[in-house]
């Protein structure tokens, strides 16, 4: 907190990269590590609900948590909890609201102080249930002027769709973010742009002409529609 408070009227706002926010999504997992060159300066926590404020002089961004493994109880709670919240004129996946609620005063208050201080949240990311959440937490309490990231984020609106700007990160298989074989089925993506991981499946060794060998490699990410459903036409999105 010192070395923040030192830096406050020097502080002018900056950019991370997509990789960067990548490991601060991660680290904002209870008792992970932080990224090289990343600092923590505090942290929130309620019940299962997590996160972290970091900062790279001069980029500060929130990392929420999500999803801690298929043992916390908790977690799944907010997860498969299906009903439908009303607040400030959106419905919203009422499990997500309630996880990000838990951590709101106090993400909040740490806001405000930075406010403060002349320095603004440059970032607000999380994975899978953490970037539903922070997904809930920039509609419902505003992002300022900050960027918001999530990776692998299932759906969380029930109104409408695509209306939080904001960059989605997805793979194209995963179950996270589809339907849930119905499960999400009446919720919708909320952030305006989705990029899009995907397997493609490419020659390893080529005899003259013919292939013999094959594997599979990681493309992308590439733009896709916002409201792009992960797994489709799979086992959990038919």
């Amino acid at each position: 907190e010192e070395h923040v408070e030192e830096h406050r009227r020097l502080w002018s706002g900056g950019s991370a990269t997509n990789k960067e926010l990548w490991d601060i999504a991660y680290a904002s997992y209870v008792n992970e590590p932080m990224p090289s060159g990343w600092t923590k300066w505090v942290g929130c926590q309620t019940d299962n609900a997590h996160s972290i404020f970091v900062y790279k002089y001069p980029v500060m961004a929130i990392g929420i948590s999500g999803t801690d493994g298929l043992s916390d109880f908790t977690d799944w709670l907010n997860n498969l909890n299906t009903g439908h919240e009303s607040v400030n004129g959106m419905t919203i996946h009422e499990g997500f609201y309630e996880y990000q609620e838990k951590i709101q005063g106090c993400l909040n208050t740490y806001r405000d102080m930075l406010t403060g201080w002349g320095i603004d949240v440059d970032y607000i990311v999380g994975h899978s249930l953490g970037g539903a959440a922070a997904t809930v937490f920039s509609k419902v309490y505003g992002r300022q002027s900050a960027n918001l990231v999530t990776f692998g984020a299932p759906k969380t609106r029930h109104d409408t769709s695509c209306s939080e700007d904001g960059t989605r990160f997805l793979h194209a298989d995963d179950p996270v973010g589809s339907n849930a074989y119905g499960y999400f089925g009446d919720f919708n993506h909320d952030v305006t742009t989705a990029m899009k991981i995907y397997k493609e499946d490419y020659c390893k060794k080529r005899i003259l002409r013919f292939c013999y060998s094959w594997g599979e490699r990681l493309k992308g990410p590439t733009g896709t529609d916002c409201n792009f459903n992960s797994n489709e036409g799979g086992f959990w999105a038919p």
